[in-house]
């Protein structure tokens, strides 16, 4: 492999003339041992096949244009087995530094493309176009600037990289950082300068295998932006303190996303999107975003989804994946603040698989804290999410809906929570302390909602004029003013919203004042199948009711028997049922003989479910009598052994 020394006091033109002699097909190194001053691009074509690398660290120092254009060739910044101890600086450059066209490739091995500037165009450090391929082996692409001005034709994206045209990025470790992309100077503009740290163009690939994107800027996509394209994170990977007014770590426009083996998004900061803003801007196909293998979205910061903000598209995260930590709070936004963890918007799906969670994510809104609307999920506009497999939404807060809380256009329900296998537990709030679901469909099939709390209304569930189906699965634990497991509201001028049906599983162990195992308000209940309401509690220093269920209306509470159950619930008192309320039992009550908490012969006791009647009297005291004789008489005549030599004898 010929090698080439570049004298000091060389130039670019000096440079231009060694690769120019190169021959095509030929591996060739040009050794730089001093500072190198641009008087103009350097072009390497036609096949060649160059290699520069420094002994010693040095820079190639631009005032204008371009470092090195590459086309049909290519150009390695370093080597991979170095030979040569040094390191190459690119600097100082007014176009992008580094522009790889028509199908080259650029490997770049531990240099530095720094301190590099575009005006009104894109990529201040590195442009890859053409069906190029851009690698990069350690190194940094740092503070460069892509920076628009005047007319809104002079948008600039990727402040370190632009990848256009069918080409591809590959970064396998190294650093990305404190670039910017920007209009008229600023990040906080209305028009969308993207990409602070890479900008991926339509049909393009972006492949981040390890290291790091930080500190960078832009209007939308403050490390990443992906238009069209594809960007796929891996081993480690991390993306971490960027920021912009959406997508402060990436933003996703009717793109592909991936993250696996670790690949992490941290302690960015938005105004929409902390971590992640995906979804399209434009009519076009939907977003795809995967997380696997325990990749985490995690302490991003943001007015409307701290980690996440997904639109037309689908999330998917298995194998132990994780949207953690982030939230929301503002000292000075007076207005609604939306999905600690995830703001899900306009017909996105967001399934879990297999251990993943969404948890400890953080609500707290503006100075109007009760505006706050979903700490771990936000759900609107025809918008669902799909818990599987020990998936789990944990530990999060809101003043509204702490685990989820879905909200869309009246009359339309059309909001779904599907849990298969999965749990919504630990979370807080106000209202909902596991799910708020506002003209929203919640289906059980399996799993369980358990251990949430809510002040108020609704500790594990809060469904106002929407629609709760159970077929399977636990609702437990939870605790609440009003509604310990399920709070549902509806008007019997509105039927068919307002209603929970109850076919299996157990609603058990929860605590209200009123409604330990269910408050419904001028909603319907219907509860058949094999189902149970057990251990429930109603307590409220001595005025506790509704220890299984509080209704409002007796008219519409149904439940068949005989595979309904009640058993263990609790509350302050106990009643008898009042006459007046004899014919609704016999019709919307059938089949439960036998199926009430002992020693309650009807269900109207309060125990079960609330009645304001007469006291129902218990034979505790005469029971006791009772049992409290019998043992004496055990004690008394109990058989006693007296043993002799040869036989005991019994005695009375």
């Amino acid at each position: 492999m010929p090698t080439i020394i570049l004298p000091p006091g060389s130039d670019s033109v000096d440079l231009q003339t060694v690769i120019d002699s190169a021959t095509p097909g030929v591996d060739t190194i040009i050794l730089v041992s001093a500072d190198v001053v641009f008087l103009g691009p350097v072009f390497v074509s036609t096949g060649r096949i160059i290699t520069i690398a420094g002994d010693g660290n040095w820079t190639l120092i631009g005032s204008f244009g371009s470092a090195f254009i590459v086309n049909d060739a290519i150009f390695n910044l370093g080597e991979e087995n170095p030979s040569f101890s040094g390191r190459l600086n690119i600097s100082g450059f007014t176009l992008s530094a580094i522009r790889v066209e028509n199908g080259s490739v650029f490997n770049m091995y531990d240099g530095v493309i720094s301190g590099n500037a575009i005006n009104n165009g894109n990529g201040g450090g590195v442009s890859v176009d053409s069906a190029s391929t851009f690698v990069m082996y350690g190194g940094e692409i740092s503070h460069n600037t892509a920076t628009g001005a005047g007319s809104i034709n002079n948008v600039s994206n990727g402040g370190g990289v632009i990848v256009s045209d069918a080409s591809t990025f590959i970064m396998n470790g190294g650093e990305i950082h404190n670039n910017m992309t920007a209009f008229n100077g600023s990040i906080v503009s209305r028009i969308a300068a993207s990409g602070g740290g890479v900008f991926v163009a339509p049909d393009s690939f972006f492949i981040m295998n390890n290291g790091i994107i930080f500190a960078n800027e832009a209007s939308r996509g403050g490390g990443v932006f992906v238009d069209r394209s594809n960007f796929e994170m891996n081993n480690n990977a991390t993306i971490s303190g960027n920021e912009a007014g959406l997508g402060g770590g990436v933003v996703v426009d009717r793109g592909n996303f991936e993250m696996n083996d670790n690949a992490t998004i941290e302690d960015n900061n938005a105004g929409g999107g902390g971590g992640i803003y995906a979804g399209r801007f434009n009519p076009g196909p939907d977003v795809a975003v995967i997380m696997n293998d325990q990749a985490t979205v995690r302490n991003n910061n943001a007015l409307r989804g701290g980690g996440m903000h997904i639109q037309w598209g689908n999330l998917t995260m298995n194998n132990n994946a994780a949207i953690e930590g982030n939230q929301i709070s503002h000292p000075t936004f007076d207005f609604p603040t939306s999905g600690g963890g995830i703001y899900a918007n306009i017909r996105v799906t967001i399934t879990m698989n297999d251990n993943a969670s969404i948890r400890n994510n953080i609500n707290a809104g503006g100075p109007n804290a009760i505006d706050s609307e979903g700490g771990g999920v936000y759900l609107h506009q025809w918008s669902r999410v799909i818990i599987n497999d020990n998936a789990g939404i944990i530990g999060n807060y809101a003043f509204f809906g702490g685990g989820i809380f879905t909200t869309g256009p009246w009359p339309e329900i059309d909001f779904e929570i599907f849990i298969n296998g999965g749990i919504v537990s630990g979370n807080t709030a106000h209202s909902g302390g596991g799910i708020y679901s506002e003209v929203g469909t919640l289906i059980m099939e399996d799993g369980e909602i358990s251990g949430n709390t809510a002040s108020n209304t609704g500790g594990g569930v809060m469904s106002t004029f929407g629609i709760v189906i159970m077929r399977g699965g636990i609702v437990s634990g939870n605790e609440a003013g009003h509604g310990g497991g399920i709070y549902n509201f509806g008007r019997v001028e509105f039927p068919g919203f307002g209603v929970v049906t109850m076919e299996g599983g157990t609603i058990g162990g929860n605590e209200a004042s009123f409604g330990g195992g269910i408050y419904t308000s001028d909603g319907e209940v219907n509860i058949f199948g094999f189902a149970e309401i057990t251990n429930n509690v109603a307590a409220d220093n001595g005025n506790g009711q509704g220890g299984g269920i509080y209704t409002t209306n007796f008219d519409v509470l149904r439940i068949t028997g005989p595979g309904v159950r009640f058993s263990s619930n609790r509350a302050d008192f106990a009643t008898n049922r009042e006459p007046q309320n004899d014919a609704v039992y016999a019709t919307h009550i059938l089949n439960m003989e036998g199926n009430w908490t002992v020693p309650f012969p009807q269900g109207y006791n309060n125990y079960d479910i609330n009645q304001n009647g007469t006291r129902f009297e218990f034979e505790e005291e005469e029971d006791c009598k009772l049992i409290i004789i019998i043992l004496l008489m055990f004690i008394i005549c109990r058989p006693k052994k007296k043993c002799c030599y040869k036989r005991c004898c019994n005695h009375c």
